[in-house]
């Protein structure tokens, strides 16, 4: 008798996902509207927020720009991608959080507060709350 498995996986349960649906935003952002959001921009508007939460910041501070259907089309047209990306590495997640610093650097942050920044924002594996048991 074959046993079917349905994982669901909450971000940061098996991965951490959550930068590459920032990644995705940001991307879809500027292609369709010109909008380029800096590192503290993305965490602004977000890191760490819900897709309502979201809408709602975008209406309030950028009435110019639409959250329509189209947008959405683009924004789950990128979800295989990120789907296939779900598992990552050790090595890729050090890179993830090498990259957030250097981000965070070229905003102006000193090496302490954009290593203590992007901490907050990249589980290294072992780490998380979630994979501790602890959440």
């Amino acid at each position: 008798m074959q046993k079917n498995l349905l994982i669901w996986d909450f971000d940061g349960v098996l991965a951490d996902s959550e930068h590459l649906w920032v990644q995705n935003w940001t991307e879809t952002l500027q292609e369709l509207y010109g909008l380029k959001l800096s590192a503290a921009l993305q965490k602004q508007y977000l890191e760490g927020k819900a897709d309502k939460t979201k809408v709602e910041l975008f209406a309030k501070d950028f009435p110019n720009i639409k959250l329509d259907d189209y947008f959405w089309d683009k924004i789950h047209q990128n979800e295989d991608r990120l789907i296939a990306s779900e598992l990552v590495l050790t090595a890729d997640i050090e890179k993830i959080l090498d990259d957030k610093i250097a981000a965070y650097r070229s905003e102006g942050y000193t090496k302490r507060m954009a290593e203590e920044t992007a901490m907050e924002w990249v589980a290294l594996p072992g780490t998380s709350e979630h994979q501790l048991g602890i959440s």
